[in-house]
């Protein structure tokens, strides 16, 4: 049987999958989003059958895979063409097959896609945080001005963030929303207040960033050893992260909380404060070859659910 890799030529966490893979002589098809137009895809009523064919001419039928690692597809025409530009339909195209073979037969998926875009919603993770165990900082979510004042009143110290993503594109620049910590200027424009919903937690400090990597069963745990900013992908040298320990009520909390959302691997950030650990937020998809690196064999967890 087959591993089918749903990813894109830029996604380093994928090559250490697939040399894994390679390692262990297992099967598997990667399926790169760019080269989707150059391979030929089918599906026929009759047979109710999804055949790919990539460029080396052999033939894959979606019943010979037996798990799929869905590892962030991106668009095979840009990531970001004019909305009513060819290039645009062309990429919805492909996104409607990549959403029916999600609904396909192999049983195995790391993640569904379905189940990755349900787990998104900040509310809904701090809200199976919670009834898995973890405690979370106080957290507003409003565009009432006078709500979010008040909250800032009581709280005293308090950071906001984006409710989704983060990534801002105005024309062909990008920017990132990174986590602020909020001051009395920030809280004086009402109408800047009001425009959207943001999500405003109560900042826990001083404080160590932990992040866990949850594949299956296994947890795997890493604290961030030099940071100072509030959003350690703000600092101006590189984040040296060293694998750790975390109390084992903590990863089995990581475990309910990845099952909760019906994931089976879930990247998620936590904060330790004294012997006090907070629940930030989970990624379905979150990065992790950095981890790796540092000798934290996600990889081979991963290669062990899929093959």
């Amino acid at each position: 049987m087959t591993v089918l890799v749903v990813t894109n030529k830029q996604d380093v966490s994928a090559d250490w999958l697939i040399r894994e893979l390679r390692r262990r002589e297992h099967d598997f098809l990667p399926l790169n989003t760019e080269d989707l137009p150059q391979m030929a895809t089918s599906w026929h009523s009759e047979a109710a059958e999804f055949v790919v064919r990539p460029k080396d001419g052999s033939t894959v039928r979606l019943s010979d895979i037996s798990s799929v690692w869905y590892r962030r597809p991106g668009r095979p025409y840009g990531d970001r063409p004019s909305p009513d530009s060819p290039d645009a339909v062309l990429n919805a195209q492909w996104r409607a097959l990549l959403d029916a073979m999600a609904l396909a037969r192999p049983s195995i998926w790391v993640n569904h896609p379905l189940r990755n875009s349900a787990a998104e919603s900040k509310i809904r993770q701090l809200q199976a945080a919670v009834a898995s165990g973890f405690r979370i900082p106080q957290t507003l979510v409003s565009n009432d001005p006078d709500t979010i004042r008040t909250f800032c009143s009581d709280v005293r110290d308090v950071i906001v963030k984006a409710l989704d993503s983060p990534l801002v594109v105005v024309g062909s620049t990008e920017a990132f929303m990174f986590t602020t910590h909020v001051t009395a200027d920030h809280l004086v424009d009402d109408t800047a207040l009001s425009a959207a919903p943001m999500i405003y937690q109560e900042r826990i400090q001083p404080r160590e960033d932990i992040r866990v990597t949850v594949v299956g069963s296994a947890v795997f745990a890493a604290r961030a050893a030099n940071v100072s900013e509030q959003d350690w992908r703000l600092e101006s040298h590189p984040v040296l992260f060293e694998p750790c320990d975390i109390p084992e009520a903590a990863a089995d909390a990581c475990r309910r909380l990845v099952s909760s959302l019906g994931l089976t691997f879930g990247a998620i950030d936590l904060l330790r404060r004294d012997d006090a650990i907070y629940f930030l937020e989970v990624n379905p998809n979150g990065e992790w070859g950095w981890l790796q690196a540092r000798g934290l064999k996600i990889a081979e967890a991963l290669a062990d659910v899929l093959a």
